[in-house]
């Protein structure tokens, strides 16, 4: 007498369907979760560029504050920005909380027409390790236009 195995109403799925039909799902879905993660690595930002960021604006806007006249053009180096030196026709003096790691600069140029200056480009560089105690650095600017409410 022989043995009848019956399902009723359902059929079992074999260790080769369940392996074709993961491939299949890992296929489609590999492309999504990898243009979710570099998206997501695209906006994230280190410590090291976080800092510098924050030091260059500090600089830049402790230097735009000031009224027009009083801003200075010329180049300013590192030394003479951490010192707190006085680039501004003031006796404001910049303080700034950035880290000796960070080598910044400003150059303040005028622009003039018909021997009037309407505007000051003022650029800051950032000069960073890319991570503490690096050899390895990069760079960065900003930059912004300052207008001349006098004229």
């Amino acid at each position: 007498m022989k043995l009848k195995y019956r399902l009723i109403g359902k059929r079992a799925l074999s260790l080769v369907e369940i392996t074709i039909s993961m491939a299949i799902l890992i296929v489609v879905m590999l492309p999504s979760f990898l243009a979710f993660s570099s998206g997501s690595q695209g906006i994230q930002m280190t410590e090291s560029e976080f800092r510098a960021h924050n030091a260059a604006l500090e600089l830049m806007e402790q230097t735009i504050s000031l009224p027009f006249n009083m801003i200075k053009p010329g180049f300013y180096e590192e030394n003479v920005i951490k010192n707190g030196a006085n680039f501004a026709d003031t006796d404001a003096i910049y303080h700034l909380s950035f880290s000796s790691d960070y080598k910044l600069s400003m150059t303040v140029e005028d622009i003039v027409k018909n021997n009037k200056v309407f505007f000051k480009k003022v650029t800051v560089n950032v000069k960073y390790p890319i991570t503490k105690n690096s050899d390895q650095k990069k760079d960065f600017s900003i930059k912004v236009i300052i207008n001349n409410d006098n004229i």
